[in-house]
């Protein structure tokens, strides 16, 4: 039996790794602030997080400070 937290994760993983491939976001329009991905999923920061590490671990994904995802 999954954990909720750890389907939820799942979940806006697939959701922003199908936005990846669909083109809503790229190097020309990165990932919105971690605030309004939050706010607009409907889930904590640490969820977002682990979703975005998860991407991150599979090379979707690169993520910079100070440059954003």
């Amino acid at each position: 039996m999954q954990r909720q937290g750890h389907n939820l994760t799942n979940q806006i993983m697939h959701q922003l790794g199908e936005a990846i491939v669909t083109g809503t976001y790229g190097p020309s329009n990165p990932f919105p602030i971690e605030s309004e991905l939050c706010k607009s999923y409907g889930v904590s920061r640490s969820v977002l997080r682990e979703a975005i590490k998860m991407l991150s671990a599979k090379g979707v994904i690169a993520s910079r400070p100070r440059q954003g995802t």
